[in-house]
């Protein structure tokens, strides 16, 4: 679909510049398409901006939901979600010099698309988590999908190779749920 192609050139062109170096020629052109054409998909760079982060989290969301109806067992649901989640911060599409800068601008100008996009990754994993978990005297599920979700998140954040943070998501994955699950009398089939 042409909307998407243009919503993933305009993330990987904000990604590379940060919201206040992209102009709308940047944005059109890493789009292939004239600045007239960009104003007939929207109205100004804000719109294409919230428009990008609204396709981006959705995609990422969706992903997460999908992994979490899999049937695959409950660790690799969670690491699967996880995986979505950490793709947001070092997928080919939004990599670039001002990452950090760009999140800064995801949370002030898109805070209503973050928090959306929280509340169903966070469900995504209560979803998984919900039929292992019991009664817990310990800790509730959401709890642990906070846990999971903003330490992941966290890791996202670490100034290191991608395959490095994966592999410390998957660690955090494995120690949260193998902690739960002996609190569980061992309900949670890793």
């Amino acid at each position: 679909m042409r909307r998407d192609r243009v919503l993933c050139a305009v993330v990987g062109c904000f990604a590379r510049y940060g919201y206040r170096r992209t102009s709308m020629d940047l944005l059109a052109q890493a789009a292939d398409m004239s600045r007239p054409a960009l104003y007939q998909y929207f109205r100004n760079k804000e719109e294409i901006f919230r428009s990008g982060v609204e396709w981006a989290l959705g995609r990422t969301a969706i992903q997460a939901e999908h992994a979490a109806g899999s049937d695959a067992a409950v660790e690799q649901r969670v690491r699967d979600i996880l995986d979505a989640l950490l793709d947001l911060y070092g997928g080919s599409s939004v990599t670039g010099g001002h990452f950090h800068e760009l999140l800064a601008e995801v949370y002030s100008r898109t805070a209503d698309l973050w928090a959306a996009f929280e509340g169903r990754m966070l469900a995504a994993l209560r979803d998984v988590l919900d039929p292992v978990s019991g009664d817990s005297p310990v800790m509730p599920v959401g709890d642990v999908a906070a846990v999971l979700f903003y330490g992941v998140k966290g890791l996202g954040l670490e100034s290191r190779p991608m395959r490095t943070r994966v592999e410390h998501a998957h660690q955090l994955a494995t120690l949260v749920l193998r902690g739960y699950s002996s609190v569980q009398t061992d309900k949670i089939d890793l």
